[in-house]
């Protein structure tokens, strides 16, 4: 992620840009879902100014410009200990969620370190490099990301990042298929870690109902 400048509309902007094979010339200009976020209107989602390729290095790199948080992540904030009632992330993570949800894309990789927090503490998400397509019943895809793939599987956790790697679901690393249940599992993982003073220990696996995380 970049931060610039749009010298045509004078304003500062994100850039935020896919590693190669994520937006190449094979698909709809810069990257399929990028038409789709621009199209939604959710405070908890970044405004979407622009997207193309950028050729270089031999690769074709796509990139998205977005609106700039001039602020921590979560994951930063949640360094200084656990967030108050009064800065709950919840209920607007969640509801950015389901506002993409419902169009048709999955996010892949919800955690504390795509959760963007403005000077007024206000939540984005952000880092959509790993958003994709996912075709559940009763949502109706829009037809801007039809030529990008369903999601068909596993997320490998170096593709991520040990930041991010321990939020995946459990169909993501074991190869299943992949949709919005997996961002809805990331996001309570993502709440556990901002409202316990002590969260579990990456890599944990989760515990179930009869089992306490520290024992």
């Amino acid at each position: 992620m970049f931060r610039g400048y749009d010298r045509v509309l004078q304003r500062p902007v994100a850039v935020e840009v896919f590693p190669a094979g994520v937006g190449d010339r094979g698909r709809v200009r810069g990257w399929p879902p990028a038409r789709v976020l621009a199209g939604l209107d959710h405070p908890a989602l970044l405004a979407v100014y622009d997207a193309g390729d950028d050729a270089g290095d031999d690769a074709d790199r796509g990139f998205v410009v977005t609106q700039l948080v001039e602020g921590p992540t979560l994951a930063e904030r949640l360094e200084a200990g656990a967030l108050s009632v009064a800065e709950t992330v919840g209920v607007a993570l969640a509801g950015a969620l389901g506002c993409v949800h419902r169009v048709g894309l999955a996010h892949r990789a919800v955690s504390p370190s795509a959760v963007l927090l403005d000077a007024a503490g206000r939540c984005h998400l952000g880092d959509w490099g790993l958003a994709a397509r996912h075709a559940p019943a009763a949502v109706t895809v829009d037809p801007a990301i039809t030529a990008d793939p369903v999601v068909p599987g596993g997320t490998p956790v170096a593709a991520v990042g040990a930041a991010v790697g321990c939020y995946l679901s459990p169909e993501q690393v074991t190869g299943s298929a992949v949709g919005a249940p997996a961002d809805i599992y990331a996001l309570g993982l993502v709440l556990r870690a901002s409202t316990t003073p002590t969260p579990a220990p990456v890599g944990r696996r989760h515990p179930g109902p009869d089992r306490d995380w520290n024992a």
